[in-house]
């Protein structure tokens, strides 16, 4: 079964919860995750710098609003295959 994982979003003002994008690799995932946590909390990562991870997106709302959204996590996702 192969594995995979989504690094999801959620929209503040709309509440939408979509998905930035995603990785095959749980260290990515893991490492991404807890790099933008630790970020977050004023404090520096002991790795390299995730240049695709950010812990704030903007979210283009079904009704044309623009809102900002939050990272919410790394959600493990299984895919037969």
């Amino acid at each position: 079964m192969a594995k995979s994982y989504q690094m999801l979003y959620k929209c503040r003002l709309c509440g939408q919860v979509f998905v930035n994008y995603g990785t095959v690799s749980e260290k990515v995932a893991e490492q991404s995750t807890l790099n933008e946590v630790l970020r977050a909390s004023g404090m520096s990562p002991m790795w390299k710098e995730n240049d695709t991870l950010t812990m704030y997106e903007m979210h283009c709302c079904a009704d044309g609003s623009y809102g900002v959204s939050d990272f919410i996590g790394s959600r493990k996702v299984d895919e037969d295959g």
